[in-house]
This record gives structure tokens, C-alpha cells and sequence, in this order.
């Protein structure tokens, strides 16, 4: 029996159209199936009006082409919620619908809900009440001292103008001037076991409100435990493992917020519950751009690594995936384009890292090892990005240089191909930009949180009506500041050619058309100025 969520395709397919490997949901280019359903629901979408109001503010859709008894088809899921339900017609279910008004999900929502309420109302009116109560008699305290003080102080100078005068009882002046310090300390003592014991009653209270939160973060952990031990993952194996079991394996922690929620486990899920034999699937955005992360309407995009990849590391066991291009070794060589005692400049081939890093592949810096020892970059390139990178051959050489880029002393200028042609010459982008820690490598612009990020460009030429060729000065250097200035919406709001991360598509069959052109540095040895240039190859 046919699965009530399959939607079997319009048009016959040969198994020649089919891909020879599922695909890697990390890094691909959307199979021209994927890009039909992809196409069918999308239609659906725009028939039903209460459902494209509701995906209108922005969400990731998915879909996945499968084999049936029935022949070739595809199902379709969306990540997280839409319009407050995990589960709408057309879309499979959620692996675990922990909106289900008579889940224990649901009841300890309501409990959490309730401490929180308790806390909120605590802080509001004990904790405020208390807190002015002590800030009063702070003030109390500051204006009975100061008017003591100032007492004090006219006795003080009656007292001398008397022993002056030559006409006084010394004794009894000295009798009232310890009176007047014991007064004194009486006061301060009697000002203090006030505030003290207005200061016991707010700590009194903190105390009751951190033993609440307590309670709150108890409770909540055991929730999320529980929560994700519901979410009993298949894969092409028939094996089964719950989401605490693969993120415990994976890094000893529960799983992140709404793991097991984004599309791409939804449809795995589905189709091994059904028997149907995934054949190829795909991501991409429907609506608007979120405010702080780029996405653009209908662009597929590869799937979320800080939740995504450890479960589909286990979901996908069994099937047979394309490898991911970005776990390759790099075949090239940095060319040189300087060398002296102190530093070593190269032209860095893109797919190279700068430094070691996530992929086992050679770096700038293992070159540099091996050849002079300590030597080590002095800055980075993305891996995708070539040019001009700047090697300190030893420690001091290193820290005088770095120092140099701290201080923004060292100019830099970028070249790119962006994918739609500007209507403004040249300007400054100002866009602070903060780690996406959920879906990391990605950076996200962050106006409260986010780190100044700077971009001059200027266009240099146009490629049809389509491209761009734009020079970028970079003023900061930000991780990933080019790529997010081009893409973003209030930037460019053109992705660089070739960018996997920001762009258009989740794959590209180009590399990233970004390139360091030119540096400018003091010489850390001989403080000579230093000009450096090199040519992209990639509009040659």
C-alpha cells in the first residue's frame, strides 16, 4: 500500500534519468528530479493560500525523490513548525510530534512555563520592592551621615576657636568630642543593621529565585532527555538509534534545540517507515530572508552541520552517497610570489586551507612547516578563496606581522565575480557579523552582538547582464566578511559566483570567484613598504 504523503510524478522516468548515488546532503547540486518535485511543491504551496501565508515569513522545505511499488515519486517536509503545528497535509509527520496536546512534552512545556511565570513574577514585585527598599535606606543612610558629619564638624570648630580663646574647660571639650565619636559609631551601626537587614531580605529572595531556576534547568534537561529519546532514528540498514544515543557519540552532549525537527531526517524517516528507497533529495528556502541569515527564495541549500550532521551520519548508513568534494586533497602548489630570510608570499590555489582544519588535507602551514620549520601564516584564507597569503618564516617575524593586521596597517584588496549586475558603482558596506553557532561554518549579521565588519567595493566591469566584476577592500577582517557583504540583502545582495555557503545553490560547479589580488605591509625587518600583487585566473 501507497503511503497517503507519496506523490507519485506527473511524467514517466526511465532509470536512466535516476542518479547513480543518493546525494550528499552536505555539498550538491540538486538532481534535475529534485529540482521537478522541488517545482510540484512549490505549485502546492502557491494553491493553498492558508499555507503559503503561514511559510510567507520564511522556512527551509525538502524534498525527497523515492521508489515505490507504485514507480517513481517524491514526498515533501518542512523544518521545525509552520503555523503552530508539526504536522500539515502534504508534508510527512514530524519523527516525534511533541506538540501532541496530551504529550508529556506538552505538560512539562506548561510546567516550565509556569516557573518561568513564578520567577518573572518574583523578580517584578518581591525582588524590585526589596531592592528599592535597600537602595532607600542607602540613601537614608548617605544623608544621615553626611548631615552627622556636618554637625560633628561645627562642634569640631567651636571646640578649637574655644582652646583659641585660651578660655575653655579642656576636659569637658574632650568629654564632648568622644561623645560626639561614640554618637557616631552608635549611628553607623544602627544605619547598617538596617541596611543589613533589608540586604538579607533581597539575598532571601535571590536565593528562593535561584533555587526556582534550578529547578527550571532540572526540569528542562530531564525534558529534552526524554524528548529526544522519543526520536527513534531509522536508517537504510534497518537500524535503529535514539537522537541522545547518536549526539552522545558524537560529542558527549544532548542533541541542540529542535534536532531531528529539520526536513531532511523528516523525509529520511518517512521513507524507510514506508519501504520507500530514497533516491535523491534536496533542501531549499521558501519566503522571505530571514533578517540575519541570507537565504533566498526557492535556492536550495546543503543541510545544517551542528544538528543535521551527526544524525544524517547515522541515517544515511546503507544508502550509497556521493562523497562530499569538500573532503578531497587538494591537487595543486602554492606558487611564490616572494621570498626572503623573514617571510615566504604565496598565491594560494582555491581548495586549499590556510591552516589545518576540519578536512584531512595538506595547508599553507604544513608547507611552511616542512620547508623552514616554525614558519606559520600570518593571517587566513578561506579555503575556497585563492591569493595572496602572507607566511612568517619564525615567532618574532609572526608576532610583528600580526600585529601589523591588529592594528590595520596592512591593506588588502580582493577581487570577485558576483551573480547579478550592480547598479551602484562603487560604496561602503557596514554589516557586524557574529558566529552562526547553529550552523557553523556560517557567520550571520548581528546588529546588537555582532563585531564591526567593513567592505569597500568599487565595480570594475560587467560579464552579459548578469555578472559583475567588483574590487572589495576589506577594512576589518572578519571571518567570512566578503562572502556575507556580497550575498546579504542589505550588502551587495549579489553572492559571489561559486559560493556553496551564501549563494544561490547548495553546490556550484565552479570554484568560489573570490580572490586576494593585492596586500600592502611593512616589512617587519627592514620596515620597507611592501606591494604585492597577483591575478585571478578565473575570468582569464
Amino acid at each position: 500500500m501507497t503511503p497517503d504523503r507519496f506523490h507519485k510524478f506527473a511524467f514517466s522516468i526511465a532509470d536512466e534519468e535516476l542518479p547513480e548515488r543518493f546525494t550528499n546532503p552536505f555539498n550538491y547540486a540538486p538532481h534535475p528530479l529534485v529540482v521537478r518535485a522541488a517545482d510540484e511543491l512549490c505549485r502546492a504551496v502557491e494553491a493553498d493560500t492558508d499555507l503559503a501565508e503561514a511559510l510567507a515569513e520564511g522556512k527551509m522545505l525538502g524534498v525527497l525523490v523515492v521508489r515505490s511499488d507504485e514507480g517513481i515519486g517524491f514526498v515533501a517536509a518542512y523544518s521545525g513548525v509552520v503555523g503552530h503545528s508539526h504536522d500539515r497535509p502534504y508534508f510527512v509527520p514530524p519523527i516525534y510530534n511533541q506538540l501532541a496536546p496530551d504529550g508529556f512534552f506538552v505538560e512539562g512545556e506548561r510546567r516550565l512555563g509556569e516557573l518561568n511565570a513564578q520567577i518573572s513574577n518574583i523578580i517584578a514585585t518581591e525582588r524590585c520592592a526589596a531592592e528599592k527598599t535597600v537602595d532607600d535606606i542607602e540613601l537614608d543612610n548617605a544623608v544621615e551621615i553626611r548631615l552627622r558629619r556636618s554637625a560633628m564638624a561645627e562642634r569640631k570648630a567651636e571646640r578649637d576657636r574655644l582652646r583659641r580663646s585660651g578660655n575653655c574647660d579642656e576636659q569637658a571639650l574632650i568629654r564632648e568630642s568622644q561623645h560626639d565619636k561614640a554618637e557616631f559609631k552608635r549611628l553607623q551601626h544602627d544605619l547598617n543593621r538596617k541596611l543589613n537587614s533589608a540586604a538579607e531580605r533581597l539575598a532571601d529572595i535571590d536565593r528562593s529565585i535561584n533555587t526556582l531556576k534550578q529547578e527550571r534547568r532540572r526540569l528542562s534537561i530531564d525534558l529534552q532527555k526524554r524528548l529526544f529519546d522519543r526520536y527513534q532514528l531509522l536508517n537504510a540498514r534497518g537500524d535503529v538509534r535514539s537522537l541522545c544515543d547518536i549526539f552522545r557519540d558524537h560529542n558527549g552532549e544532548l542533541p541542540p534545540a529542535a534536532a531531528g525537527d529539520c526536513a531532511a531526517p523528516r523525509l529520511l524517516q518517512y521513507a524507510y517507515a514506508n519501504r520507500l528507497l530514497p533516491i535523491a533529495m534536496g533542501e531549499f528556502w521558501w519566503g522571505r530572508s530571514p533578517a540575519n541569515t541570507i537565504r533566498h527564495h526557492r535556492s536550495f541549500y546543503p543541510s545544517c552541520s551542528n544538528k543535521c550532521k551527526p544524525i544524517l551520519g547515522f541515517m544515511l548508513q546503507g544508502l550509497d552517497v556521493e562523497p562530499n568534494p569538500d573532503e578531497r586533497k587538494m591537487v595543486g602548489e602554492c606558487r611564490t610570489v616572494y621570498e626572503d630570510r623573514w617571510l615566504w608570499v604565496v598565491d594560494k590555489p582555491s581548495g586549499m586551507l590556510s591552516v589545518p582544519g576540519r578536512i584531512d588535507a595538506e595547508s599553507v602551514a604544513d608547507i611552511a612547516r616542512k620547508r623552514y620549520g616554525d614558519a606559520y601564516p600570518t593571517h587566513r584564507l578561506d579555503m575556497d578563496t585563492s591569493g595572496l597569503l602572507i607566511v612568517a618564516k619564525d615567532p618574532e617575524t609572526l608576532k610583528t606581522m600580526r600585529r601589523q593586521f591588529e592594528l590595520r596597517e596592512v591593506e588588502k584588496e580582493y577581487v570577485a565575480i558576483v551573480g547579478r549586475r550592480l547598479a551602484t558603482e562603487s560604496g561602503r558596506i557596514s554589516l557586524p557579523l557574529i558566529a552562526d553557532i547553529d550552523r557553523r561554518p556560517y557567520q550571520k549579521v548581528d546588529i546588537v552582538d555582532g563585531l564591526e565588519a567593513v567592505t569597500d567595493y568599487h565595480v570594475e566591469g560587467y560579464f552579459g547582464d548578469h555578472q559583475t566584476l567588483v574590487r572589495l577592500n576589506p577594512r576589518t577582517g572578519r571571518t567570512h566578511q566578503l562572502r556575507v557583504h556580497a550575498a546579504h540583502p542589505d550588502g551587495l545582495n549579489a553572492p559571489i559566483v561559486g559560493d556553496r555557503l551564501y549563494g544561490d545553490d547548495a553546490s556550484s560547479a565552479c570554484r568560489l570567484m573570490l580572490h586576494a589580488r593585492r596586500i600592502a605591509f611593512t616589512h617587519p625587518a627592514t620596515g620597507e613598504r611592501i606591494t604585492l600583487t597577483s591575478e585571478p585566473q578565473f575570468y582569464e
